[in-house]
């Protein structure tokens, strides 16, 4: 007990040290959630099956997973998600690589002539994408207790502006009982540099946020049930994020959430509520995924669908 207050206590601090900087540059891997996490609410994931770069101190297993996703997002924006993660021969530790792609190609450009009117003839369309690459390394420390952690390396890119590249690191812990109940938390985007620098010489610092999740196992008509609450601690606000997964057959798991996020109102800023919901298929190794998440700022929901593969 000793330990974990000592753990708690760092990671604490850590996150009020950090979030004092005025983030400008959002880290995209916030918003790019496997359809699992993202239909039970988005915040910090956890379960044994999630992805590496989600939360790196929950994805210790026996087996090797691969999972694919691909999206559209608002209409208009590509995302394309693709991780892999394997144990090693101790199984005490494993492996993950992810790598995110999110772009937009042909916007149009837009200014306000002299009668106020948009003109969307005075630029040309223009195209963004980013790319990042993660290197996740979880490990069973005890048996009650599990670190982990992200390496990051990102890359940008806009159509006149100029490339820009940089690092980033998260680190994190999990705590757990002999009842399945576990308390998770992070810290996104410490210690290193945390900036992208673009060839045009500006510097864009990565946002720094710190989260934490807690869940419970239980059961309903004889069939698991798991409840998730969750929090971030970001320098705006405090989103919070709760879920449940419930699942009636070997095959089926059924989900739903309430996730929060921090928009912005009035040039200020305001907490977003959405509910959530989704599911999941097991067949054999393949594991199918549906999340469904609406968007207070878009008439365009999104619908998110990703397979995973175990090996045996």
């Amino acid at each position: 007990m000793k330990f974990f207050r000592i753990l708690l206590c760092f990671l604490l601090t850590l996150s009020c040290a950090t979030n004092t900087w005025a983030g400008v540059a959002s880290d995209p891997l916030k918003s790019s959630l496997a359809a699992k996490t993202l239909g039970m609410g988005g915040g910090l994931a956890m379960g044994g099956d999630s992805l590496p770069f989600e939360n790196p101190t929950q994805f210790i297993s026996s087996q090797g997973r691969l999972t694919l996703q691909s999206t559209t997002l608002l209409g208009d924006i590509q995302q394309n998600l693709f991780t892999y993660s394997f144990p090693n021969a101790s199984q005490q530790d494993q492996w993950g690589l992810s790598l995110l792609y999110v772009g937009v190609s042909n916007l149009l450009g837009t200014s306000l002539d002299d009668n106020g009117q948009v003109n969307f003839s005075a630029t040309n369309p223009f195209s963004y994408d980013q790319r990042v690459f993660v290197l996740s390394h979880a490990r069973q420390l005890t048996e009650f207790v599990r670190l982990g952690a992200n390496l990051k390396y990102f890359t940008q890119q806009l159509e006149g502006s100029g490339n820009g590249s940089g690092f980033g690191l998260d680190v994190g812990a999990t705590l757990s009982d002999d009842q399945g109940n576990q308390l998770s938390l992070m810290h996104r985007n410490a210690f290193l540099a945390k900036s992208i620098v673009w060839t045009t010489g500006s510097t864009d610092t990565l946002e720094s946020y710190s989260q934490f999740a807690l869940t419970q196992s239980l059961i309903l008509f004889e069939h698991p049930l798991g409840l998730l609450l969750g929090l971030d601690w970001e320098s705006h606000g405090l989103p919070l994020h709760v879920g449940l997964s419930w699942k009636p057959r070997d095959i089926l798991t059924l989900r739903g959430g309430i996730d929060q996020s921090v928009g912005a109102s009035g040039g200020g800023t305001v907490l977003e509520t959405y509910l959530t919901m989704g599911l999941g298929l097991a067949v054999e190794n393949f594991t199918f995924d549906y999340a469904y998440h609406p968007y207070a700022f878009s008439a365009l929901d999104s619908h998110v669908f990703s397979v995973s593969y175990a090996f045996n």
